[in-house]
């Protein structure tokens, strides 16, 4: 990643894209995580997700405009919803969760659609550096 990272930051979303998608094939109790794969494939079909920068927070799929940390939070996430099985979106952080909550899906592909319909005006490609550098 440190690599990566000095290449610049399109190949820093390159590399944590595919450690995401690896991270999300990890068994969770020995049985694969579906909503999380799905999750992370339907988002890394999406081209304005796919080139901002993924990492996870408690198996919940997240999304940053700058490659570094503390990652932005102006982009929503996707979490889940068990045993239900369905996505829930909301934005970043755990202090009044129901507050942050933007809405529930039964598909990955309906959860990336919320993701994408709020992303902060002008988003483009993940830059390097940390949110107090954006």
């Amino acid at each position: 990643m440190a690599l990566a990272h000095e290449r610049g930051p399109a190949d820093a979303v390159t590399v944590m894209w595919e450690l995401v998608r690896a991270q999300m094939h990890e068994p969770i109790d020995d049985q694969p995580f579906e909503l999380g794969i799905r999750a992370a494939d339907a988002a890394y079909a999406e081209p304005r997700l796919r080139e901002l920068f993924p990492y996870t927070s408690h198996w919940v799929l997240c999304f940053s405009r700058c490659t570094g940390s503390p990652h932005t939070f102006d982009v929503p996430c996707i979490g889940y919803l068990l045993p239900e099985w369905r996505y829930q979106v909301r934005w970043p952080g755990w202090e009044d969760i129901d507050r942050l909550v933007l809405g529930e899906a039964d598909t990955a592909e309906e959860a990336v659609a919320l993701v994408v319909a709020n992303l902060p005006e002008g988003c483009s490609a993940a830059v390097a550096g940390t949110r107090d550098d954006l």
